[in-house]
């Protein structure tokens, strides 16, 4: 009988084993591999749905195919970084045209900006700063 022969149980059967390494970044906020990939973590590929990785993590997957029958094993890793969206700055106080009359105050704010990451970065939006005191009379 051949170690490759199909019809031998187990013979030609290849096993896999992930498994994942935050190398930097917000590494505390990496899900443990076995909630991200819908496939699980002994299958020959992983699935991780769009919005389970957080931002800014550099991660190494490593894969590890084995056949018992012959007890051979091989590895392989690929690194991973994630982005990190950028702030999002926004002006308002003037329509989209960007119009205004020769004879109105202009008042343009970023009150309405923030960051798409705040959960990871932590930052918050500024207060916008108080409105300017009324002209003398």
């Amino acid at each position: 009988c051949s170690l490759l022969d199909p019809s031998v149980e187990g013979v030609a059967v290849l096993t896999y084993a992930w498994k994942v390494e935050c190398l930097s970044g917000p590494c505390s906020r990496v899900p443990p591999l076995a909630s991200l990939s819908t496939r699980g973590v002994a299958s020959f590929g992983l699935d991780i749905p769009g919005d389970k990785l957080p931002p800014g993590v550099l991660l190494e997957f490593t894969i590890t195919a084995s056949q018992a029958s012959i007890e051979r094993t091989n590895t392989a890793t690929v690194q991973v970084r994630t982005q990190v969206r950028p702030l999002a700055a926004l002006i308002a106080g003037v329509s989209p045209r960007g119009l205004v009359s020769i004879t109105a105050d202009l008042v343009l704010h970023s009150s309405r900006s923030f960051d798409p990451e705040a959960d990871v970065t932590g930052l918050a939006p500024s207060p916008p700063p108080p409105p300017p005191p009324p002209p003398p009379s």
